[in-house]
């Protein structure tokens, strides 16, 4: 989990103490990607892999190579 969620309207960063509030989950994960993560917010959850990716659908693809789902 990348933020601390108040309610259903706001989010804030949180990532190496950076305080910026959002109001939209659109713009948090803009903030994210551009700021934290160079531009690949999503990373794979399987231990001793290390990719990350700009967006869920790619990261779904891929995770896809570990469970050899077709």
């Amino acid at each position: 989990k990348l933020a601390e969620v108040k309610d259903a309207s706001v989010y804030i960063c949180g990532e190496g103490g950076c305080d910026w509030i959002f109001s939209s989950r659109f713009f948090w994960e803009n903030h994210i990607r551009h700021y934290h993560r160079s531009g690949k917010p999503f990373s794979c959850p399987f231990e001793g892999c290390e990719r990350r990716f700009t967006g869920k659908s790619k990261l779904e693809l891929h995770i896809r190579s570990h469970t050899d789902e077709r």
